[in-house]
């Protein structure tokens, strides 16, 4: 590893700490280098608060005249709510910047270059680039799409079986698949099963890691509203302390005394405007009428089956386990041709791994 690998590193770390706290921003991190050694770090908290840029800046205690500035993030060259980190590095002395990816929204991307160029500043792009891309597969996709990156997620065995048998659950994957799992969960501000799964799991679908538990927004899809023929307090995403954050998605076609009983329960609805036969205008709607930035679908076959008949999904996280299931009435997670992950990420989370990445 060179030094601008080493210091590009430093400046990722960096933005990591603020892993899923930043949308619809970006995470980014930035080091600031001075005779080789690092005098000053910083990173994007939050939206709305100061960029990474301005932050490092902010925490210097030296001059940084003549330094080199890490960012693993084209600088914003537009004002915003906190300026413009293009103004803050000219106005700081610093001299040359050392960028890791381009900015992906095509009317900025390259823009700052311009600008640190015009003002004297020495700029170099695309160190650690595939690292720099892959911390904000969601930014990237919603700057662009202007829609929720819909993501499926699913376990399966080695011979490509999600259940032992339909409607019961079944422990597929390792305790470090797991804790992968909860990492990317908390990445995304949404998380959606089908009804299908409430039922056989009855998940939680908190975040659960060192730090306790936690939870981002919930969906269950439920294009009829079943969910008003159960005990909800049977079931811990409408019972839990977090039952505030569970929405049920419909569609035109649910019965409307099931809607009226679920409001009166307290239950937050969200209803796309689709009719049944609609399948996957309901997906593109859904995509837009979250108002997130993403969604991961941790669905069953159900689920899966038809997001991947109507291409609905743009990302997949597959974790394969060393287990198989032989029994014949093992469930295939697709009913119809799975979806092909172009440019695959494979982390090994032995005994199992998983293969994510954006779909063809």
């Amino acid at each position: 590893m060179n030094c601008d690998e080493k210091f590009m590193s430093r400046a990722l770390e960096l933005a990591h700490l603020a892993w899923g706290k930043t949308h619809p921003n970006p995470m980014v991190g930035a080091v600031i280098v001075k005779g080789g050694k690092i005098i000053a770090e910083g990173y994007h908290k939050k939206d709305g608060d100061l960029h990474a840029e301005r932050n490092a800046i902010n925490s210097l205690t030296q001059s940084p005249e003549g330094a080199t500035i890490y960012v693993s993030l084209e600088p914003c060259s537009t004002k915003g709510r906190t300026g413009a980190c293009t103004d803050a590095i000219i106005a700081s002395g610093i001299k040359k910047v050392v960028i890791g990816t381009l900015d992906p929204n095509p009317a900025h991307a390259g823009k700052a270059i311009g600008i640190l160029e015009n003002a004297g500043i020495e700029c170099k792009v695309g160190i650690l680039e595939k690292e720099c891309r892959d911390l904000n597969i969601i930014f990237n996709h919603f700057i662009t799409e202007k829609n929720a990156l819909l993501a499926i997620k699913y376990a399966q065995t080695k011979n490509g079986k999600i259940a032992e048998k339909r409607g019961i659950p079944s422990q597929i994957t390792s305790e470090a698949a797991r804790k992968h799992l909860m990492h990317y969960r908390a990445l995304f501000p949404a998380i959606a099963v089908g009804f299908g799964t409430l039922l056989a799991d009855n998940p939680s679908l908190t975040i659960r890691d060192e730090s306790g538990e936690n939870s981002n927004l919930r969906f269950i899809l439920d294009r009829n509203l079943n969910c008003a023929k159960l005990n909800l307090s049977n079931y811990k995403v409408f019972s839990d302390k977090f039952k505030d954050l569970t929405t049920v998605v419909c569609d035109l076609g649910a019965p409307r005394e099931n809607l009226e009983f679920l409001k009166s329960k307290g239950v937050k609805i969200l209803q796309i405007k689709t009719r049944r036969e609609e399948e996957k205008l309901f997906w593109q709607n859904l995509k837009i009428d979250i108002k997130q930035p993403a969604i991961m679908v941790e669905g069953g076959a159900k689920i899966l089956t038809s997001i991947a008949r109507c291409n609905a999904a743009d990302y997949a996280f597959k974790y394969i386990a060393e287990k198989v299931f032989e029994n014949t009435d093992a469930l295939d997670a697709f009913d119809c041709p799975a979806p092909e992950i172009k440019n695959p990420v494979l982390e090994k989370l032995p005994p199992d791994i998983c293969i994510r990445g954006f779909l063809q």
